[in-house]
């Protein structure tokens, strides 16, 4: 017992020291010093006129928020995001957002990603992942704005949902059409024929369907649609 006491000391006390040694070398010297700030992947030459909060000190201890908020309020900018690029720069990016589907516009056939709040990102904006869904039928709206239509938002946190909890239904999904005001058209990836269900409960109706075909494996030669949309009845168009 006495053995690992000792050694439990002997662990604290070198953690301590090289605790203290971290906090030495960051804050005098000129080891962990901000020399270089840049945005977007562009280095900033005169970054301590242009950002005044900021000082040619340790990187540490930097006002990133009042950095933050500087940038946010120009009417471009959307979203900023700083880290450390150890030792000596900040990397700052702004307007990259996480798009949880695309949008093509029914009105310019422009594509647009779609976040988890309905936001609307240019396509440059983002690093796109084509086995996410691209919704149509439907009219984008402002660039980093939100979609005007009220349904995106439900639509996009149910996606979300359903990428967190089945991400290889979420990747069958090829398109979404929302042309209709009481249904949502959903195509798979290699079915012939469309899916119709209520918008609200999009997850569910996707899961409903995949139990179907693996139950009863119905001869769906001839579909046009499978309607979803009733509780305990599934309803094949041919």
């Amino acid at each position: 017992m006495s053995f690992l006491t000792r050694k439990i000391k002997l662990l604290f006390a070198a953690t301590s020291v090289f605790a203290v040694a971290l906090a030495v070398t960051v804050n005098f010297t000129d080891a962990c010093r901000l020399d270089n700030v840049s945005v977007d992947n562009e280095s900033i030459n005169n970054w301590t006129e242009r950002f005044d909060m900021l000082a040619t000190g340790p990187v540490v201890g930097q006002p990133l928020e009042s950095l933050a908020s500087m940038l946010l309020s120009a009417r471009e900018i959307h979203k900023v995001d700083i880290s450390v690029s150890w030792p000596h720069t900040l990397e700052v990016k702004t307007n990259e957002f996480e798009p949880t589907c695309f949008l093509l516009d029914d009105r310019t056939d422009i594509l647009f990603g779609l976040d988890q709040d309905a936001r609307i990102i240019p396509v440059e904006r983002i690093s796109p992942d084509w086995e996410q869904p691209v919704i149509t039928g439907v009219s984008a709206g402002t660039p980093f704005g939100r979609a005007g239509d009220s349904r995106m938002i439900i639509l996009v946190r149910l996606l979300q949902k359903l990428r967190d909890e089945n991400i290889d239904l979420f990747r069958m999904i090829d398109e979404i059409n929302m042309k209709a005001t009481s249904y949502v058209k959903v195509t798979l990836a290699g079915l012939p024929y469309s899916l119709r269900m209520r918008l609200e409960s999009l997850d569910e109706g996707l899961v409903r369907f995949v139990e179907f075909m693996s139950r009863y494996r119905p001869d769906l030669d001839g579909v046009e649609h499978v309607d979803l949309r009733y509780d305990n009845m599934v309803i094949c168009r041919k």
